[in-house]
């Protein structure tokens, strides 16, 4: 764990004068920093395109270290997401975006501040259920990696095999081990729906639902604050939203008892919703058999 957050590259990566691919890293006190060599090494030994890191402010947001010889990309990148570090360092902030197997990078500035959130709520348990949802879905996609064909080929031994009774498992059996793997894939599909909606519950607007009859006008969270504003466009509009304030606020207890009520009928739902999904079953069946088997995977060509 130490490694994975202080390790940085050398500061002349890429042109290094000797062979050494760890040297002590006096700049963080702890760790090592690592060569061009020990980069291309790990990359080439674990059959990946690059190590991608944070955690070192960066003028630009990003920096983009020397590639490699067999791939041609970066074999180091660091992304630095803190826009104005410290307020002293007047930096941009980037993101890495991959989807649709295309990678691009943004970049942003600071947001003038003070800035905070409705009631004052703390920012950093705000986000969790963003961070949550987002490594939960990274986790699916890791287990998701079957093809179709391999998804609907079943084992003729297990499908051949007749029905009978349960009866209790020894633990360091094949099938135990299977039944354990797939009860893990599913856990962490029901994990990923409860963060979905912790997510949604932390972005819900609720002045526009209120507006427009329960319902968000498309495109609307697109356009942001202003996009909000724009949304309330007269009179009207700004009465119905704030016709809630006109009436008896409820107490603090009822206000507890319809947040917890609504957060348990979401998570049901959420956890119904992980129990239905057929193709996260279909993934889970797959792979625990193919695990529990011993068979090797089919590389695709």
């Amino acid at each position: 764990m130490c490694d994975i957050l202080w390790a940085d590259p050398l500061e002349d990566f890429g042109t290094e004068k000797t062979g050494e691919y760890f040297v002590h890293n006096n700049v963080r006190g702890c760790s090592f920093f690592f060569s061009y060599p020990a980069a291309c090494a790990f990359l080439e030994k674990n059959n990946l395109l690059s190590i991608i890191r944070a955690h070192e402010a960066q003028d630009a947001g990003y920096r983009m270290y020397q590639k490699t010889r067999t791939t041609g990309f970066p074999s180091v990148m660091t992304i630095f997401s803190a826009p104005n570090y410290l307020d002293v360092y007047n930096n941009k902030a980037a993101v890495l975006k991959y989807e649709n197997n295309v990678m691009n990078i943004r970049q942003f500035n600071c947001t003038p501040h003070p800035y905070w959130l409705p009631n004052f709520m703390d920012v950093f348990t705000w986000s969790l259920p963003f961070v949550g949802e987002k490594i939960t879905d990274m986790l699916i996609a890791i287990l998701n990696t079957c093809s179709k064909e391999e998804l609907e080929e079943e084992p003729s031994a297990f499908s051949s095999a007749p029905a009978s009774p349960p009866l209790p498992m020894d633990t360091d059996s094949a099938e135990f081990k299977r039944r354990a793997i797939k009860n893990k894939i599913l856990a962490i599909g029901r994990l990923s729906r409860v963060f979905q909606v912790l997510r949604e519950e932390s972005e819900r607007v609720t002045e526009l639902k209120t507006a427009s009859g329960g319902r968000l006008p498309a495109g609307t969270l697109m356009l942001g604050a202003e996009g909000i504003k724009q949304a309330i466009h007269n009179f009207e509009d700004a009465r119905k939203v704030d016709l809630q304030n006109e009436r008896l606020p409820p107490s603090q207890e009822e206000v507890m008892r319809k947040a917890e009520e609504d957060r348990r009928q979401a998570l049901e739902r959420a956890a119904q919703e992980a129990e239905n999904d057929a193709g996260l079953a279909t993934v889970a069946r797959r792979i625990s058999m193919s695990s529990g088997s011993g068979r090797p995977r089919r590389k695709e060509a």
